[in-house]
């Protein structure tokens, strides 16, 4: 369900980023910056998710 919605976020985000190319161009370095904070709060899910999970092995 997560990776699903991840998914339709990208998608969105791409066309979206398609759409207005040249303030993309000239905010890369905030792009990058929100990319890697949306990917890193989606892999602390998914983690806090599966924690109860790696406890029993």
């Amino acid at each position: 369900m997560l990776h699903y919605l991840s998914y339709i976020l990208h998608v969105m985000m791409q066309l979206f980023f398609s759409c207005s190319l040249k303030i993309l161009l000239r905010q890369k370095l905030c792009l990058i910056k929100l990319l890697a904070h949306s990917y890193a709060a989606t892999l602390l899910k998914t983690y806090k998710s599966f924690f109860p999970y790696l406890l029993l092995f």
